[in-house]
């Protein structure tokens, strides 16, 4: 069975209808038998259709052939019908043979002199071709003409001709040429230049869209009409187009938003009375065309320096209702404020000042652009918060619609002196006069407070408390004339006055006949205020040692004295209140024999005796008896009472002669101590 497989699309709005839905489609092939007579076709009731259609043309003879086409909508009105040529093979015909290449073209003017016999066109062999020519046309007359051109494929076959017609104008008319006039007209041509005319500015070529006028036009499917003509009187080739005029009732006309800017800028125009995509909005009253793309309930006009009028209808498929008048107002903006700066000091408030507005009509930023105004500051003066560096505010007016730009403002921070140096006075007794000292200004600049309070005339760098009861704390400042320095804290102090406590005995040990005390062992002060740049010795040691004070300890030298038991010193010690203890401390000096163990009996002068130091000073050591024993247990020297001067082992026996070099032993013995035993080098 032979077919042939069409492609149709049909879409609401190109057959400007109002329906909903296309319903129904048919088709006939050669004759039409009228709407709704032909082969029907199936679809799905839509808005839109796009369809391929498969129609069985296996009763139609060998030859040329016509399919027409078209689409009925829910109210019953259908569209202008769409045909379409289609050629027949003859029958019986053998399986094609599917064609690989497109291998030949050729041209003809106006007269066909069959396939094979047109002027030849280059091209390059392939399976589809898309193919630009150029043709020779200068031996025709000037007038109408029609070109055509076919193709043959690789086993012979030629296609159908494809045709254009095209008009040749007098060499001549293309001087300067200039399309004039333009002109339509409906369904009649009335003949040359006597069309409706079409306002159009004169220029070499025309693109423009029109509104055109059907008022008169009856219901049903028409065509449409249009040339032009050039400044040497030639018309051009007659356009043309169909379309339909339908009855219907406008619908109700738009209400409307205006808008407003201030100053230049875009302006939102808003209409509401259909849905999205039903409204159409204009730049004139009336005729003109739609501004394209905007077909919604809001319109955002371009950017605009005066009030403009724009107008807004509703479009129900082919009808439309009356335009609405919307105002997009361009409102002029205040003039920007005049300011004058504030100063201040650091670490407080700055008071700024604008001119040219009501209180009210202010409105004060933190920021030259974008942000939001601070919150209550509407009135002319501003005070800022607490500043600590010179920063930049920003002031507008607004009249209640609009608002002026923002002009800057400075809030000029000035920075503070520095801090006086203030250190805390000495504690005093309760009801005593003390006086608190200051630098860093001269006199007059400073201003002293108590606690907050400032203290009237009181502007020098001290300032005397005649009566202090109590502890109490004040503060110092330095004011440059312009600003306040930070306040310098000042403590005054009042002590419970209780003199230093010194104790009365205290033990101490030799370290190369020297003794140290650390006085932290041996004076305190209740009242935690004691000083230690007062302690002063008032007596000397009783045992005739040198004293001193050196770093809050006391240093006892008994360097060449053979003293050990108690020694007394007095000493004194203050308080920052200047209470002061005077007192005399027992010294119980601890010393113990040191001995050394090398004897070297040259005459020298170092180490010619066995030395014990100490053992002739220390009351349990006095009393002893020495003893030398060689290294075979033999005892070889004894002494009593060993003093180092007159009792004293020289390296040689108890029978007076030379011992040699070599290790010896000896032994001590004590009235009141324990035995002491060890080893002497001698050596020679």
């Amino acid at each position: 069975m032979q077919r042939i497989l069409l492609l149709f699309a049909c879409f609401l709005f190109c057959v400007e209808l109002s329906a909903q839905t296309i319903n129904r489609a048919e088709y006939f092939i050669d004759n039409d038998p009228g709407n709704g007579n032909a082969i029907p076709l199936t679809i799905s009731p839509s808005a839109s259709q796009n369809n391929e259609f498969s129609i069985d043309i296996s009763a139609l003879s060998r030859g040329f052939h016509i399919v027409g086409f078209r689409y009925r909508d829910d109210l019953g009105r259908w569209t202008l019908t769409t045909s379409r040529r289609f050629y027949i093979l003859p029958a019986p015909v053998a399986p094609p043979t599917v064609a690989t290449s497109i291998v030949k073209a050729e041209y003809f003017l106006n007269t066909d002199p069959g396939p094979g016999n047109g002027v030849s066109l280059p091209l390059t062999a392939g399976a589809t071709l898309d193919n630009t020519f150029s043709l020779d046309i200068s031996a025709l007359a000037s007038g109408f003409h029609q070109a055509a051109v076919r193709y043959q494929d690789n086993l012979g076959r030629w296609s159908l001709f494809l045709h254009r017609k095209f008009y040749i104008i007098p060499f001549n008319v293309f001087t300067a040429p200039t399309i004039v006039k333009a002109e339509y007209f409906v369904d009649t041509d009335p003949g040359f230049g006597s069309g409706i005319n079409l306002p159009i500015t004169a220029s070499a070529s025309i693109d423009e869209l029109f509104s055109l006028d059907m008022s008169s036009v009856p219901t049903g499917n028409h065509k449409l009409y249009i040339r032009v003509k050039d400044s040497k009187g030639f018309w051009s080739y007659t356009l043309a187009a169909d379309f339909t005029v339908e009855v219907c009732i406008p619908p109700t006309a738009p209400t409307v938003t205006n808008g407003n800017h201030c100053g230049p800028g875009t302006v939102a125009l808003s209409a509401s009375g259909t849905t999205a995509g039903n409204y159409r909005w204009y730049t004139l009253p009336s005729g003109g065309i739609a501004i394209p793309g905007e077909v919604n309930a809001s319109y955002t006009t371009p950017s605009l320096t005066t009030t403009t009028l724009y107008y807004v209808s509703i479009v129900n498929g082919p009808c439309e209702s009356a335009r609405t008048t919307v105002t997009a107002t361009i409102n002029a903006p205040p003039s920007a404020p005049t300011v004058t700066a504030g100063n201040g000091c650091a670490n407080s408030s700055i008071t700024l000042t604008a001119f040219g507005a009501a209180a009210g009509q202010y409105r004060w930023y933190a920021t030259s652009v974008g942000g939001t105004a601070i919150i209550g500051a509407v009135n002319s003066t501003y005070i800022t918060p607490v500043l600590t560096t010179t920063t930049t505010f920003y002031v507008t007016i607004h009249d209640g619609t609009c608002e002026s730009s923002r002009t800057p403002v400075d809030a000029n921070v000035i920075p503070l002196p520095a801090s006086p140096l203030a250190s805390n006075p000495a504690p005093v007794c309760s009801g005593a006069s003390v006086t608190l000292t200051a630098s860093g200004g001269t006199n007059g600049q400073y201003r002293w407070y108590d606690g907050a309070t400032l203290i009237p005339g009181e502007v020098n760098a001290t300032y005397v408390i005649a009566n202090l009861a109590a502890t109490k704390s004040y503060g110092v400042s330095i004011h440059n004339g312009t600003c306040e320095s930070a306040k310098a804290p000042v403590t005054a102090t009042v002590s419970p006055c209780n003199p230093p406590n010194v104790a009365a005995e205290v033990g101490a040990a030799f370290n190369n006949g020297v003794i140290t005390i650390d006085l932290g062992d041996l004076v305190s002060d209740t009242d935690g205020n004691l000083d230690p740049s007062s302690i002063v010795i008032v007596t000397q040691p009783s045992s005739g040692a040198k004293a001193t004070v050196e770093d809050f300890k006391l240093v006892i030298d008994y360097t060449g004295l053979p003293f050990t038991g108690s020694d007394v010193i007095e000493l004194q010690v203050c308080d920052l209140t200047m209470m002061c203890s005077k007192k005399s401390i027992s010294i119980q000096l601890e010393r113990d024999i040191r001995i050394y163990n090398a004897v070297s009996p040259n005459g020298d002068g170092k180490n010619d005796s066995f030395y014990i130091e100490y053992i002739d000073i220390i009351p349990d050591t006095r009393q002893n008896k020495v003893f030398i024993f060689n290294r075979w247990g033999d005892e070889i020297w004894e002494g009593t009472n060993y003093d180092n001067s007159s009792v004293s082992f020289t390296g040689t026996s108890k029978n007076g002669t030379e011992l040699p070099t070599g290790t010896y032993f000896y032994k001590i013995q004590f009235a009141k101590r324990e035995t002491l035993t060890g080893f002497i080098s001698l050596k020679r």
